[in-house]
């Protein structure tokens, strides 16, 4: 898979960082980090942030977070859509 920042999202993290910094000033935030910015995407940096996958599609509440039509399970009306969900595997049987 091939993933990197292109200069939209570069803009579009700019403003929305401009924005969280003011948030957390007016909010009387005591120290304020604001993020560096995008480079180029690094797998390592980003690969515990449900990028790729996150969401398991399944049958029933034990084993998944969504039904087949992207509804939560065990919250009312809220529907997950995006490149978070993905179909459980079933397991392999060995015969």
């Amino acid at each position: 898979m091939t993933l990197d920042w292109h200069e939209n999202e570069r803009q579009m993290v700019q403003f929305m960082t401009a924005k969280a910094v003011a948030v957390g000033r007016a909010m009387g935030a005591v120290e304020i980090r604001p993020f560096p910015g995008l480079r180029r995407y690094e797998a390592t940096r980003y690969q515990g942030t449900h990028i790729q996958g996150g969401t398991i599609i399944g049958a029933n509440d034990t084993n998944s977070v969504v039904s087949m039509y992207l509804q939560h399970w065990r919250v009312p009306n809220l529907f997950l859509l995006g490149a978070s969900a993905f179909r459980r595997t079933p397991p392999v049987t060995r015969r």
